[in-house]
């Protein structure tokens, strides 16, 4: 081959790598929600083209059987598993015949964090005004936008709506956040969101748990594919104008397994709260993660 000729088929390599790379995170997503053909194990077929089943070679078979000592392990594993939804509930919760009543905003007095428990208190009010300090209800509201950014091509802005209520302990949490990704020649703009029925599991005046389950959705290029979502959150009050909040999601996305976490350390002053955080997104194997700085209203 002519020195000419190689330089030109290097050329050609060196030109076409940047499309190779072209696809960025929101792509492959994208991929892995709609992925390929799938593999199946090899069957086997009678003369005439007949199913029989799968090829006996790719079959396993079970054990004989479960010791005492392997079900008294599995028993103690879902004992630690499920931990975190029944320990701060037996530590914390006052029981779920007391109630719970919900402030204007945090810390909104000097000895209540937030969230009242059982009768209200026998104090001197000023009447039923939403602005006197001393005033609860059986709902509150929170509306939070965020921004983040990986600092490198992903941007991304995060809504929330987050009602909760008295009313069985039941609530309603939705997300919304958009994506968007530059790559070579343009960019890539992707929509998830989540829509969850919650049951507060725990109660107290410094400390707020949540599971949730619903509905996840994805959408781009205006095609959207749905999955199911649950979630387990917590949101503790430890001192004086300091709101922690931590998510932990599981789901899907059609077959592909979606996970995501979030923390966020937010500093309150009346109604208005300012926080920054960390959110992870993990889509089969793909993985977005970025900080981000937001803005929290409480009603």
């Amino acid at each position: 081959m002519s020195r000419c000729a190689l330089l030109a088929a290097l050329a050609a390599v060196l030109m076409c790598a940047p499309d190779a790379a072209a696809q960025g995170s929101l792509r492959r997503a994208q991929a892995a929600i709609h992925p390929g053909p799938k593999y199946f194990p090899p069957g086997t077929r009678d003369e005439n083209g007949n199913w029989l089943g799968i090829d006996p070679a790719y079959q396993t078979t079970a054990g004989t059987g479960l010791g005492l000592g392997a079900v008294g392990l599995g028993v103690a594993a879902v004992g630690l598993a499920t931990s975190p939804f029944w320990g701060p509930h037996e530590l914390f919760d006052a029981g779920f015949e007391e109630r719970g009543w919900f402030p204007p905003h945090p810390y909104v007095l000097g000895d209540r964090p937030y969230m009242v428990i059982g009768d209200c208190p026998d104090v001197p009010t000023q009447g039923d005004d939403y602005l006197d300090p001393y005033h609860v209800k059986p709902w509150a509201l929170r509306l939070s936008v965020e921004g983040g950014n990986d600092f490198d091509d992903l941007t991304r802005l995060s809504g929330e709506l987050f009602l909760d209520t008295s009313v069985y302990r039941l609530g309603f949490l939705a997300n919304w956040t958009y994506y968007a990704e530059r790559v070579p020649g343009g960019s890539d703009e992707a929509l998830l969101a989540d829509y969850n029925l919650t049951w507060r599991v725990t109660q107290s005046e410094r400390l707020l748990m949540h599971i949730g389950a619903g509905l996840r959705t994805w959408t781009v290029d205006g095609h959207t594919d749905p999955g199911f979502n649950a979630l387990y959150r917590a949101d503790v009050f430890p001192m004086s104008s300091l709101h922690v909040v931590s998510l932990f999601e599981a789901g899907t996305l059609r077959s592909a397994l979606v996970l995501h976490g979030q923390v966020q350390a937010g500093w309150t002053f009346g109604h208005g709260e300012l926080f920054i955080g960390y959110d992870v997104l993990r889509v089969k194997r793909v993985t977005m993660h970025s900080p981000a700085v937001g803005l929290r209203l409480w009603f």
